[in-house]
């Protein structure tokens, strides 16, 4: 059930993630078509759902449904555009 968890919240965190880094940040910076306000919007939401992330992960850790190792590789890939994506399908889906 909490594994559930992680791989939701980890797909929405990556979709976010990317929205972020490769539409919101290139259309306020490079085209300069989006205001301020949108832009803190996108980085808000994008922010809770990585905060969410860590703390279910965590939960999943001290649940014992993850290992001390996956746990580690999911916070090190939850820095990247689409990490948690990439921390499903080869750390939860092992797991399987």
């Amino acid at each position: 059930m909490i594994l559930d968890w992680v791989h939701r919240i980890g797909f929405a965190e990556g979709l976010s993630a990317f929205a972020l880094f490769c539409v919101a940040m290139p259309m306020k910076y490079i085209f300069d078509s989006i205001g301020k306000s949108e832009f803190f919007w996108v980085g808000m939401i994008h922010g809770l759902l990585w905060v969410l992330y860590a703390a279910v992960a965590t939960l999943a850790l001290f649940k014992n449904k993850l290992s001390v190792k996956q746990y580690f590789l999911l916070a090190l890939l939850s820095f990247l555009p689409l990490g948690p994506i990439l921390a499903d399908r080869y750390v939860l889906k092992e797991m399987n």
